[in-house]
């Protein structure tokens, strides 16, 4: 009898913690805040699984300047943007570990403009911005993980401050101002805009002057925390044989430490049997006019962006093995969404064009 009540206090108990946890997970969800990164996030879970042949992640360099509307329609690759804005280089191999669980990608993108702002500011990364990324993501071993590694290299001091793993603690009192958008997050997959892609109101135009590097051939060494930081990308990404292209995309360079310092991530990262692509080396070759093409110094607008994508993409295209799926059935409902895509991007340019003519 003594052993009967023991097996049941302890049945009991088991019942609770499963109980307990399921409630606190489900309230951390609904109380998130809802934003464009956690669309952006989630949206990962809400495609199909295994749909997705390109993963592209970075920070707000890959959301404005691959789209991936613009590659179905002229290839036929599917492709989604996981990234936000002001995202460390220390959280993409989590971001590749989190893919993995849904999506077996052809090819990973790993846009490495984050590496040149590290080194340029080793305070520009902080809690607020891996928290765009990690206050989005399930619960899960590999969250835990990445909040560990990204927090211990940006913000040491703040390792073990518990509302970084147990996000509740920090959005309890958003009780007050939730909405029904809250609930459907929680409880629903919401999928992404435009795939990752963000269309940022307001941003049409700066005319900038070219500075081109492209000529420099020196090498500029990483810091040591910065250097390991990518080491640990290529030995997971090397140790999984995952296909890598990594790139840096087109911005306004002032000063040609930038080159140097890439010519020095690009010997490092063919060690690894890897491939770097810096779009920077290719004005001409894309066509890319610093006069029209950015919204600001780092980043391009949509026309831009057009151009960044049918370059990105020829290169994909020629040197991958992507098949090209616009005939398939099962992928049709990309030609339906590409129909609201292509009515969003007209607007932005006609807002850019007349921002330009006021000019």
């Amino acid at each position: 009898m003594r052993n009967n009540k023991r097996y049941r206090w302890i049945y009991l108990f088991f019942i609770f913690v499963v109980v307990f946890v399921s409630l606190y997970i489900a309230l951390s969800y609904v109380m998130r805040p809802v934003t464009m990164y956690r669309n952006t996030i989630q949206g990962l879970y809400a495609e199909k699984s295994d749909s997705l042949d390109v993963v592209c992640i970075g920070g707000s360099s890959t959301s404005t300047f691959w789209e991936p509307y613009e590659a179905w329609k002229r290839w036929g690759m599917t492709s989604y943007d996981l990234s936000t804005d002001s995202m460390t280089p220390s959280l993409i191999k989590y971001l590749m570990i989190e893919t993995l669980k849904t999506q077996k990608p052809r090819l990973f993108v790993v846009d490495l403009r984050a590496i040149d702002v590290r080194e340029e500011d080793k305070s520009y990364y902080t809690e607020a911005s891996i928290r765009l990324v990690t206050d989005s993501m399930r619960y899960s071993l590999n969250r835990h993980n990445a909040i560990r590694y990204s927090i211990g290299i940006e913000e040491p001091t703040h390792v073990n401050d518990l509302s970084l793993y147990l996000d509740l603690i920090k959005y309890h009192s958003n009780w007050q101002t939730i909405t029904r958008d809250n609930f459907f997050y929680a409880f629903s997959n919401i999928k992404s805009y435009y795939k990752g892609f963000n269309i940022y109101k307001e941003q049409y135009h700066t005319s900038l002057e070219m500075n081109d590097f492209s000529s420099v051939d020196r090498r500029e060494p990483l810091s040591e925390e910065t250097e390991q930081i990518l080491i640990d990308v290529l030995e997971y990404c090397r140790e999984n044989n995952l296909e890598v292209l990594f790139v840096v995309n087109p911005f306004w360079q002032k000063s040609d430490i930038t080159k140097a310092r890439y010519n020095y991530v690009s010997d490092l990262i063919s060690q690894y049997g890897y491939t770097f692509l810096n779009a920077n080396d290719y004005y001409k070759e894309m066509d890319i006019d610093f006069s029209h093409d950015f919204y600001n110094h780092d980043h391009v607008n949509i026309y831009g962006a057009d151009k960044y994508t049918l370059f990105l993409g020829e290169y994909i295209a020629d040197n991958y093995d992507i098949s090209d799926k616009r005939d398939d059935k099962m992928y049709s409902y990309w030609n339906e969404e590409y129909a609201e895509w292509k009515k969003a991007a007209d607007l932005q340019k006609s807002e850019i064009d007349l921002a330009i003519s006021k000019e």
